[in-house]
């Protein structure tokens, strides 16, 4: 059974048969009402994330999920399970000034530090790590006191020492001695330098003492703190025994922690751990 063509057919090959020309509809008449555009999300807000939906359209199914650590954070943020949300970090580091310790003049600083966390939504909300612990006090600002004119006795002649430390140049010269002293005559520390390795190139093997700072490939020594501090190393300080024992290298560091008249104190750190303190009589 043939069913005939619908009436709005027969109209339209009747229109066309007339020769008269279709007009096209305006975009969007068809549709029996217009959606509203979607209300903009406030992009500063502490309800504001960037979270990623997924849809799986054949099933009719959305995920929404805030994707992880990195998941909704823009660049530069990071999400932070403790505090929550997208922060980024910045640390933030207080300083503590002191006076230098007896026997120097100036001051000291140490520093400690924490991290800020500041909210991608809102800058305002920002939340705080723990301090860290203090640093050691630098003094690299501080110096020796000068030793006051009212002595009634003179100054010692020379040299006081303070801290040893040996390196070895391995089938050539033999044995260097970085040393550490107090210089008498201004309380002030200074280095010196015993082997042959200082005055070589003139052909001259004794072993001399050399003054001053210095750089050598087995041993070394250099001041800070206008002479408050020293350090010296030497790469065979002590060896672990025997003939086919093993050189052991060290690093020491002598400071002087109080100057008064003739008495000049000073300690030896190795490591950080003291081992040496001492009080130098530097007149006669």
């Amino acid at each position: 059974m043939t069913h005939p063509p619908p009436r709005h057919a027969k109209a339209l090959s009747r229109w066309l048969l007339a020769g008269l020309p279709i007009m096209p509809l305006p975009f969007g008449t068809l549709a029996a009402t217009e959606r509203p555009a979607p209300a903009s999300i406030p992009q500063e807000s502490a309800n504001f994330a960037d979270l990623p939906v997924r849809t799986n359209l054949q099933a009719f199914s959305v995920v929404v999920s805030p994707g992880g650590p990195a998941g909704g954070c823009i660049s530069g943020y990071t999400w932070q399970p403790t505090f929550g949300g997208c922060r980024r970090g910045r640390v933030d580091t207080e300083t503590q000034t002191d006076a230098c310790p007896a026997g120097y003049r100036g001051t000291r600083t140490r520093t400690r530090s924490r991290t800020a966390y500041m909210l991608q939504a809102n800058a305002v909300d920002v939340q705080y790590g723990a301090w860290s612990g203090w640093t050691a006090w630098n003094q690299s600002s501080c110096t020796v006191d000068l030793p006051p004119s009212g002595e009634t006795r003179p100054r010692k002649p020379g040299n006081s020492n303070v801290a040893e430390v040996r390196g070895t140049t391995f089938g050539a010269n033999g044995n260097v001695y970085a040393i550490v002293a107090i210089d008498n005559a201004t309380s002030r520390l200074v280095c010196q330098g015993r082997g042959t390795s200082f005055n070589e190139q003139q052909g001259d093997t004794s072993d001399i003492i050399y003054t001053g700072p210095f750089q050598t490939d087995v041993a070394s020594c250099s001041i800070q703190a206008s002479g408050a501090q020293a350090t010296a190393y030497g790469n065979c300080n002590t060896t672990t025994g025997g003939d086919g024992g093993f050189c052991q290298p060290a690093t020491l560091t002598a400071t002087i922690t109080s100057a008064a008249g003739c008495t000049v104190s000073a300690e030896t750190r190795e490591a950080g751990r003291v081992v040496a303190a001492k009080s130098y009589d530097v007149c006669q």
